[in-house]
């Protein structure tokens, strides 16, 4: 067994997370595809349903209860919860092109308009 350093594990972690992430992207066309029954609509009030308690978990997990809560609780100030709006509302625009882009059969424009 060979003793790596923190940052080795640092890098091996990153590189794991990037194939995580281009495995994930690459694959989201197919399920977007795979619930072409439903309306683009409902496929991202499905997903901003289901992030809410996602996320909330993943800061809980991450930064253990108190630090997890703390955190969540500087997200209220005025300042940081307008800046979080306004980029909940950008992700909001952008997930929802993307949707209906793949949905109506124009995966290659939204792949090329994510590589712009």
């Amino acid at each position: 067994m060979t003793d790596r350093t923190p940052a080795q594990n640092d890098v091996r972690l990153g590189v794991f997370a990037a194939a995580a992430a281009c495995v994930l992207w690459g694959g989201m066309p197919l399920y977007i595809h795979a619930v072409g029954f439903a309306d683009p609509v409902e496929i991202l009030a499905q997903r901003i349903l289901w992030s809410l308690p996602a996320a909330l978990l993943a800061v809980l997990a991450i930064g253990g209860a108190r630090k997890g809560l703390a955190d969540l609780a500087a997200a209220f100030r005025p300042r940081l919860f307008a800046m979080l709006a306004a980029s909940s509302v950008s992700i909001f625009a952008n997930w929802g092109i993307y949707v209906w882009a793949v949905a109506h059969a124009h995966v290659m424009e939204a792949a090329l308009a994510y590589f712009i």
